[in-house]
């Protein structure tokens, strides 16, 4: 659309009119809402909340409490910050980097069975438990049993609640899941994981996921499952792109780079956006982006 002939737009009931955009970036966004390019990330993935614990100082453990309570057999993995997801892919060899640096990523999960059926080590750090009064919080009180934490599904992968830099999906390899503070991904059927993965990192994607989540200061965005299905992604492309090399980018935190090589062989070559267009695109990113991290300062 030629931006001559586009009328000036009343912006007043948009959400996006608070962010400093000029009308022609503006303009930009509200088109891509509508085209056939660009789906949801809904389209592809179900995102769903983490592990609700209801005390995480008893049941998230570091690897030296699980050997101390002699607790091994009795816990399942789990990430529980996104410092502890530093690339596109969550691998065993990660989760063995997180146990060595002492974070609290085994999650105390004991037989589903009455207190006198289970095991001796998981009876002792129970009665521990119980001395602290750690299962007279809310959400273990409503429980049938206290010390059973619901909802233990593994998923394909993960999305980070709280963003600094920028948001990402993360391939799960491992038997993890992750507590409430990152999302659970499951992809739906047929969709291609490591491409859905790969294709989200793109300029057009980062422009609509500052306006999509929610900044409360301190430079951090906030995303609800539903917010991160909401983020508009393109239409995937088989891509020529090696997707270890964009893993060791991001561990690298090279992500201009990152995005110069999926906005080009995606957007540009599969999808045809004019060069331009892309510019706008990562200009609205740094923009909104930069915009917040100022607020972290100030």
């Amino acid at each position: 659309i030629n931006g001559s002939q586009v009328k000036s737009i009343d912006h007043t009931t948009v959400k996006w009119t608070k962010y400093f955009l000029s009308e022609e970036e503006i303009n930009l966004l509200r088109r891509l809402r509508s085209d056939e390019r660009v789906i949801s990330c809904g389209d592809l993935m179900d995102v769903d909340v983490g592990l609700v614990t209801g005390r995480n100082e008893f049941f998230m453990m570091k690897e030296n409490q699980v050997k101390e309570w002699k607790l091994k057999p009795y816990t399942i993995p789990v990430a529980s910050k996104s410092n502890q997801l530093k690339g596109t892919i969550f691998s065993e060899q990660d989760f063995e980097a997180n146990c060595k640096a002492q974070y609290t990523i085994h999650l105390f999960i004991p037989p589903n069975d009455e207190f006198e059926n289970l095991p001796e080590a998981c009876k002792k750090y129970i009665a521990y438990g119980e001395s602290q009064y750690f299962h007279t919080g809310y959400k273990c009180r409503i429980r049938k049993l206290w010390y059973i934490t619901p909802s233990l599904w593994v998923p394909d992968g993960f999305a980070l609640r709280q963003v600094a830099d920028y948001p990402k999906i993360i391939l799960n390899e491992t038997g993890a899941s992750s507590t409430d503070t990152i999302h659970r991904v499951r992809f739906k059927e047929g969709t291609d994981k490591r491409l859905a993965t790969l294709s989200f990192l793109n300029s057009l994607t980062f422009a609509f996921s500052e306006i999509t989540g929610r900044s409360y200061g301190g430079g951090v965005m906030t995303f609800e499952p539903t917010e991160i299905e909401e983020i508009p992604i393109p239409v995937l492309h088989k891509l020529a792109i090696d997707f270890d090399e964009i893993d060791r980018l991001i561990r690298q935190r090279k992500i201009e780079e990152v995005l110069d090589i999926v906005d080009e062989a995606l957007l540009i070559r599969k999808l045809r956006f004019a060069i331009d267009e892309v510019g706008l695109l990562r200009g609205i990113w740094r923009k909104l982006s930069n915009r917040r991290s100022e607020r972290k300062r100030n």
